[in-house]
C-alpha cells in the first residue's frame, strides 16, 4: 500500500483562469502531464484534461 507522500507530486504545475490558452497548450505540451490544475486565490477552480 502507498502512502500519499509516495505518490503526490512534489512540484506541481498549475496556472490561474486568466492565463492565455496559447500559454496552457505550450504547458500542456511540454509537460508529461495528465491534467492541469486551474487555480485562483490557492482554490481550485477547474482541472483541465
Amino acid at each position: 500500500m502507498f502512502t500519499l507522500e509516495q505518490v503526490m507530486v512534489k512540484n506541481s504545475v498549475n496556472v490561474s483562469s486568466i492565463t492565455t490558452i496559447k500559454d496552457v497548450s505550450q504547458i500542456l505540451a511540454n509537460g508529461a502531464l495528465h491534467a492541469l490544475p486551474v487555480a485562483d486565490d490557492f482554490k481550485l477552480v477547474e482541472l483541465l484534461p
